[in-house]
């Protein structure tokens, strides 16, 4: 399986260890054990890997997409999934640019949060 590393930020092999986990072939963290994102793992709308130790079930990139479409919507589930692939692009560039995500600056900020709705008719 190949799953993205955040704290690496690299692509990694990865052999399963236990069950629900995973362990990286990544040199830099070799061995250390890792798990799907939850939305990887239930919606495959993400790659990113969590370590297995971490409390929260979602990515950090997945964390800040509080609110996700209702997915018995017709087209929802395609547009959450074109969604997400752009929003962890433009994480990986701020990264790349040593840009501090919100994490660095505030605890369980809302500044970067976005929230996937379908757009109200109604309020135009």
């Amino acid at each position: 399986m190949l799953g993205y590393l955040p704290d690496v930020r690299e692509i990694s092999a990865f052999e399963a260890a236990r069950e629900g986990a995973w362990r990286s072939l990544h040199p830099e963290v070799a061995g250390r054990p890792y798990r799907q994102c939850r939305n990887y793992a239930v919606g495959n709308v993400c790659n990113w890997m969590v370590p297995a130790d971490a409390g929260q079930p979602l990515c950090s990139a997945c964390e800040l997409t509080p609110t996700i479409p209702n997915l018995n919507a017709p087209n929802s589930r395609y547009l959450w999934y074109r969604l997400e692939p752009a929003k962890r692009r433009f994480l990986y560039t701020l990264a790349a640019l040593d840009c501090r995500s919100h994490r660095a600056r505030r605890t369980r900020s809302t500044a970067c949060r976005s929230n996937f709705s379908p757009r109200s008719t109604a309020s135009r």
